[in-house]
């Protein structure tokens, strides 16, 4: 699965080299929101996630090869924070977590509902560009002013920035994050 730019989802079919494209369609709902896919994340359960820059987040049916979106509306406070989704993380418990344009939200799928974290409950900034998970269950947040850490059980933020020894208080969009095997964390910046 690649996301791109502007070319929609695609998926590479080794059988027959070619990429198969999922692309929006303005007429039809069912396709996906946005052409600018900026991650993709498939579940333990084995579905796909799809975070789009403007249209907010997508999840992937493989057997309908349909879309459901998940987009912000201004009047349901429940709905997507941001339709900018620029990271996806799944944490052990299962739960999705989306770092968005205007902050971190916590997906409920039972209920199709998401919970908001800005710099109202102590973000230090709400662009959040990379979510990783640590041992103890904690997110770490790459934002555009330092690094923060989200304790999900008592929903506090301990933030960090270039005086704690970050290369930069900046984490750009589209930035690397990634978690090494031994549980070493690594966050690109502009430094």
């Amino acid at each position: 699965w690649v996301g791109t730019s502007q070319r929609g989802l695609n998926r590479f079919d080794p059988t027959t080299e070619q990429f198969p494209r999922y692309q929006h369609d303005p007429a039809d709902p069912h396709t996906l929101s946005n052409n600018q896919v900026i991650n993709v994340l498939e579940d333990r359960a084995g579905e796909l996630w799809i975070g789009t820059m403007g249209g907010g987040l997508n999840k992937f049916n493989r057997e309908t090869m349909k879309f459901t979106r998940y987009q912000h509306v201004a009047t349901d406070p429940h709905s997507l924070g941001h339709n900018s989704v620029i990271s996806i993380c799944e944490d052990h418990t299962g739960t999705l977590w989306l770092g968005t344009i205007g902050g971190l939200d916590k997906f409920d799928r039972k209920n199709n509902q998401f919970v908001h974290y800005t710099t109202k409950h102590g973000l230090p900034s709400d662009p959040i560009m990379g979510i990783l998970e640590d041992e103890q269950g904690r997110l770490w947040l790459s934002t555009a002013n330092g690094l923060s850490r989200f304790d999900p059980r008592t929903e506090s933020f301990r933030n960090y920035n270039v005086s704690d020894g970050l290369q930069s208080n900046t984490f750009l969009n589209f930035s690397a994050y990634s978690k090494s095997q031994s549980g070493e964390m690594f966050f690109g910046g502009s430094n």
